[in-house]
């Protein structure tokens, strides 16, 4: 029984450099925001997402307003 696929996206799955940069595209077109302001601002809530001082959810919801 399969449990998990994972995929190596950066880079094979898409043409971009990273897979961020891929995401930051699509969701950009989305709200209405350059893409590499996106990235950006994605970039400044990494550490706190990562020690869990945020979830995704919400740093999605700050990145959103300023769009």
């Amino acid at each position: 029984m399969i449990k998990k696929i994972f995929f190596d996206f950066d880079g094979v799955l898409t043409t971009d450099k990273t897979g961020s940069y891929t995401n930051s595209k699509y969701f950009s077109q989305k709200i209405g925001m350059d893409a590499q302001e996106l990235l950006s601002k994605i970039k400044q809530f990494d550490e706190k997402i990562d020690a869990g001082k945020i979830s995704i959810k919400d740093a999605w919801k700050s990145i959103c307003k300023e769009a």
